[in-house]
């Protein structure tokens, strides 16, 4: 599953407009200058955010991050389903935004990675998510990735029961890929999309934002999710 995750960072390291259209999406919803970064992976969002003057640290379970970029951040090894690695964090200090972007669905426990997620976050403090949208996509290409799941309305509004959160934001995005991760995952059973995939969406990132908004930003295969913790 690692190395999945791995051609997944590399194709997209290729085509590194999908992380800039990403950070489109999040940056917005950025409300201090102190951030935590929950699972990095190559580290481009993170340098992104530092060369914007933002004071990130990076985190992720595995060291997926570049070598070039991991002396320019300040990096730390996070198993974000470890009470303990979380309250050795939470004890030197607590962050104002914290960005955790395809990660829960990683996670056996979501419950458990969600508390521990706002166990650093100073109150008043920003969490934002991504995840992946709709239970019914769950397919080969997820299980390729090591996801446990996907999200829906019902299922978003299990994992936030009883965390004291308010939700600011949740809206779909990149309705685009439904298609093309339907046609790969379910109907011809692979565990992966191909290099064409993300090449094609670069060139269709403009149409992408469009289509979005002419669904009021509803319908796509990704979730972004804001909560402020009270």
């Amino acid at each position: 599953m690692v190395s999945n995750q791995k051609h997944i960072i590399n194709l997209l390291e290729k085509n590194n407009y999908y992380y800039d259209w990403l950070f489109e999406k999040i940056r917005p919803y950025i409300s201090s200058k102190d951030i935590l970064e929950v699972g990095s992976g190559s580290g481009y969002i993170s340098k992104k955010m530092l060369l914007e003057g933002l004071c990130v640290t990076s985190t992720d379970k595995n060291t997926l991050i570049d070598e070039s970029r991991l002396k320019d951040l300040n990096f730390l090894q996070l198993d974000i389903s470890s009470k303990k690695d979380v309250k050795n964090i939470a004890k030197k200090k607590k962050y104002g935004t914290i960005i955790c972007l395809n990660v829960l669905e990683h996670i056996d426990d979501d419950s458990l990675a969600l508390s521990n997620l706002l166990e650093m976050l100073k109150s008043g403090g920003v969490l934002i998510l991504q995840l992946p949208h709709y239970k019914c996509m769950y397919n080969g290409i997820d299980k390729g990735l090591g996801h446990y799941r996907r999200y829906n309305k019902k299922s978003l509004i299990s994992l936030l029961k009883g965390q004291s959160v308010k939700m600011l934001v949740n809206r779909s995005i990149n309705f685009i890929s439904i298609f093309p991760w339907f046609l790969y995952g379910t109907l011809f059973g692979k565990d992966r999309l191909k290099q064409f995939y993300f090449t094609s969406f670069n060139k269709l990132i403009k149409i992408s934002d469009f289509i979005d908004k002419l669904f009021f930003n509803r319908v796509g295969l990704s979730l972004i999710v804001v909560l402020r913790k009270d």
